[in-house]
């Protein structure tokens, strides 16, 4: 240490190599060299100051070139595990470079030939690297391992070389990584804790880039382990694993897959991840893989999200994020969410939106492979399409009200499919687009909310299509307040069961109507006038993994209404307002069924209403007209009822 007794302080200890050992600490406040190799073996500090180098005189007998500032470190350690003594190193106008292999400087009487070690502290005590000056940087070509935090700074650039590690490993330990106006480059592990011990904070701040080389990983696991990326640039993912959370953010770059193969990028099972970027997170054919519990994700300029999901997930308001996902940009392309899971259920209770308006933008699919997916919060895009895919069941604002899936673009549509599940939608849940088709399929039965295809534009694309193996039935309750459940310009419905209920029809605001029953009645009640007749297949634009919407249809048109097995057909037109109830496509029903036609207007029959065997009414407030050849027919005991 520097003896103060002589009444002076801060002397230089000047040479072109220094090599220092002791028992009780190393405090040296002021060196000027190359190359360092300092070993404390007991209790005690190593603390160390690196000069910049010498611009006036005295210059002394070495130049600055020769002694420029940059210091190479062949070793540091403290040796003693039952110490807590610290290992401090700041260069404080040079690089600093952790060095590897053998010395190799005739002119380092110390040092030439030295087997270089790293720097490891064996006692519990903190390691702390410091590269000071503009464009000065730290670059780790050997292995740092120390039981206390762990902190390395650079004024510009941090680089670890392949294979090295940073390791931390007492519990709870944080490991710190700061380059002030440059890149991270990762070429090996770092790891806080192990094993029984929980982690602590690996948080790494760059100025540019972070990039972790392909097959590397940051390691923190345990209920304290948490990992925090802030990168200017791109951040570049091999893997990381986390035991609370993680939150990477690129504030003008992109979140970047950079592992091969996949296997996840981020794990953590029982975790938070909060991602945030400016140019994309993940990316089109090159998903980030994620293996967490919770998910929320902000990008703001161009690209998208993509997302693949091992198992469950929820998609929550994670901070610093205002919403669950969100998507905005204005190039082509942009503002896609694509989140994909390989099994289990997806639950979004954060709003997803994507608020792009570039070309071909704002796609989102939401998709599960194995398992079912519970929307209860909004679903947006102000410029594209949505599709929603479940290998299972979907529930959609089934217990938070006023729940919306919308698109807001002209012509954008919305696509809902349960492969082997009911849709169920709670009563105020609604699904909406802007004069764009709604297309929901289900492997049993849907229970409807609220349809709206909105307003007609110059070209009317408002088409719904109701696609269920079971019944489709109204959320609202049989003595509630009734809500419309389906507003479109053309609206068909097949089912496999049942359509509406005697007590609980399926309310409408639509110009045409087709449907038919496999094995059920159909209850419908409209309310202005309706026309059945012939209603073509329904096509949607169907989002992909990769962001990209392509046509999907039903396989034909619906012409009419047809009623299953002794199913009857109640249908009643113009219940909230005069309107008159057209059939231009015939009406049949199965077995002994009965029907009931009533128009608050008039009614025209331009097909036939055909019956085996039930009663027929058809009643109208006003004109009631029947077309030549438009047959109004039922067998046995069946009765024909007309009344205008």
């Amino acid at each position: 240490a520097d003896n103060a007794s002589d009444g002076k302080t801060g002397e230089v200890l000047r040479s072109l190599d220094l090599k220092v050992q002791a028992a009780t600490g190393i405090n040296l406040g002021s060196v000027e060299t190359t190359l360092i190799s300092a070993v404390n073996t007991n209790q005690g500090d190593i603390s160390v100051t690196v000069n910049g180098a010498r611009t006036s005189a005295p210059l002394g007998r070495f130049s600055s070139a020769q002694i420029s500032g940059d210091v190479g470190i062949v070793n540091l350690a403290q040796t003693w595990a039952g110490g807590s003594g610290t290992i401090e190193l700041t260069a404080k106008g040079g690089s600093v470079t952790v060095l590897s292999g053998l010395v190799s400087n005739a002119a380092a009487l110390a040092l030439n030939g030295a087997s270089t070690s790293g720097i490891d502290n064996a006692g519990s005590g903190a390691v702390q690297l410091e590269a000071q000056g503009s464009g000065k940087n730290l670059i780790v070509n050997q292995n740092i391992a120390s039981r206390g935090a762990l902190a390395l700074t650079a004024a510009n650039d941090i680089t670890t070389a392949a294979g090295v590690s940073l390791t931390a490993s007492a519990n709870a330990s944080n490991i710190a990584l700061t380059a002030t106006a440059g890149a991270i480059g990762l070429g090996g592990h770092i790891v806080s804790g192990a094993a029984g011990s929980t982690g602590g904070l690996v948080a790494l701040q760059a100025g540019g880039a972070i990039t972790m080389a392909d097959g590397t990983g940051i390691e923190s696991l345990g209920s304290g382990g948490r990992v925090s990326l802030q990168a200017g640039g791109d951040v570049r993912l091999s893997k990381l694993s986390f035991g609370a959370s993680a939150v990477l953010n690129s504030s003008n770059g992109a979140i970047i897959d950079n592992l091969s193969g996949d296997a996840p990028n981020l794990i953590g099972e029982a975790s938070d991840l909060s991602l945030q970027a400016a140019n994309g997170i993940g990316a089109s054919g090159a998903a980030l893989r994620t293996r967490v519990a919770t998910l929320g994700a902000t990008n703001t300029a161009s690209g998208g999200i993509f997302i693949v999901e091992d198992n469950d997930l929820a998609i929550k308001t994670l901070p610093p994020a205002l919403l669950g996902m969100s998507a905005a940009g204005i190039s082509a392309a942009s503002g896609q969410v694509s989140l994909v899971l390989n099994s289990g259920k997806l639950t979004v209770s954060g709003a997803i939106s994507s608020a792009a308006t570039g070309a071909g933008s704002g796609n989102v699919l939401l998709q599960t492979l194995a398992g079912d997916i519970d929307i209860e919060a909004d679903v947006s895009s102000s410029s594209g399409n949505l599709s929603v895919l479940a290998s299972g069941a979907i529930d959609i604002g089934r217990t938070t009200g006023g729940v919306r899936l919308a698109t807001l673009a002209d012509g954008q549509t919305v696509d809902v499919q349960a492969a082997s599940g009911a849709v169920t939608m709670g009563a105020t849940a609604a699904i909406s687009t802007s004069n764009g088709a709604i297309r929901v399929q289900a492997a049993t039965d849907l229970v409807l909310g609220q349809l709206n295809a909105s307003s007609g534009g110059a070209n009317d694309k408002r088409s719904i299509s109701l696609l269920v193996a079971g019944s489709i039935s109204d959320a609202d309750a049989s003595a509630a307040a009734q809500t419309v459940n389906v507003t479109a310009g053309s609206l068909r419905m097949e089912s496999g069961a049942a359509v509406g209920t005697d007590t609980n029809a399926i309310e409408l605001n639509v110009g045409t109507v087709a449907a038919q029953s496999t094995a059920g009645g159909i209850y419908l009640s409209e309310a202005n006038g309706l026309t059945v007749g012939n209603v073509a297949a329904v096509s949607v634009n169907r989002v992909g993994s990769n962001g990209v919407a392509s046509a999907f249809a039903d396989s034909q048109a619906l012409v009419g209404l047809t009623a299953g097995t002794n199913g009857p057909v109640v249908l009643r037109s113009g219940t909230a307002a005069s309107g008159a109830l057209t059939v231009d496509a015939a009406i049949t029903l199965s077995g002994a069924s009965n029907l009931l036609l009533s128009a608050n207007g008039a009614l025209t029959l331009n097909a036939g209403v055909l019956s085996q065997g039930g009663s027929l009414s058809l009643l109208a407030a006003g004109a009631l007209t029947q077309a030549a050849g438009a047959a109004v027919s039922t067998t046995g005991a069946g009765t024909i009822d007309l009344e205008s």
